[in-house]
């Protein structure tokens, strides 16, 4: 485990004898010394060569892309390795894939990944996630459909989380009724009661408003 002293071998044996294996671990060496910027740097220098062509190698290159707030050359890697069969399009990859897009703030580029994702995954959460994807595009019926399939399949970590979300959906769907029976189910987990019960307060002022309105008071 002499990695200070590995380092130097391995960057004058990719000098040298520019093969895959020796960057591979040099990159490996430097995320071993946790300077994990010359490890992407090494990772890239590779794949721009054509040398990564490994499943493991290519979602390594795109994780690290990743932890340097760097989505958009992280989703174009995935996109590539799934394109060109060297990444097999399961959930992890698809998921990472998608998270990748909604990072880079391309969420049209995330619908496709995240949905074939969420189809032939075991639990909901990533249903609960493609719909909170058409919430940002203000999609409320899209959202809430998907919502509630991700809450039917279960498996969820904070399904109160979901519920609440599903709530905000059908009130922004003038589904008002709908919405505050939502908001009384999430209302029942502690970590969202405070907002659930906020929402039922805000719509029974709202119904309370437009009653005046309607009798003239």
């Amino acid at each position: 485990e002499m990695f200070d002293e590995a380092i130097p071998v391995f960057e004058e044996l990719v000098l040298r004898y520019p093969k895959k294996q020796y960057w591979v671990q040099l990159s490996l060496l430097w995320g071993a010394r946790e300077n994990y910027k010359h490890a992407l740097a090494v990772q890239q220098l590779a794949y721009e060569q054509g040398l990564l062509d490994d499943e493991d190698e290519l979602e390594r290159l795109a994780r690290s892309y990743l932890y340097h707030e760097l989505p958009y050359p992280a989703a174009r890697v995935l996109q590539k390795g799934l394109d060109e069969g060297m990444i097999e399009p399961d959930v992890d990859s698809l998921e990472l894939l998608s998270s990748a897009w909604i990072a880079a703030r391309e969420y049209e580029k995330s619908l496709g990944p995240l949905s074939r994702a969420a189809e032939i995954s075991d639990d909901g959460k990533l249903l609960v996630r493609l719909g909170q994807v058409y919430m940002q595009r203000e999609n409320w019926s899209k959202a809430a459909e998907l919502l509630e399939r991700g809450i039917d399949r279960g498996g969820l970590s904070e399904p109160g989380n979901a519920q609440l979300l599903l709530g905000i959906s059908y009130y922004n769907d003038a589904k008002i009724e709908r919405a505050k029976s939502i908001f009384a189910r999430a209302a029942k987990h502690k970590k969202v009661r405070q907002a659930a019960e906020g929402w039922i307060v805000h719509i029974d002022r709202e119904q309370k408003a437009t009653g005046a309105e309607s009798t003239g008071g």
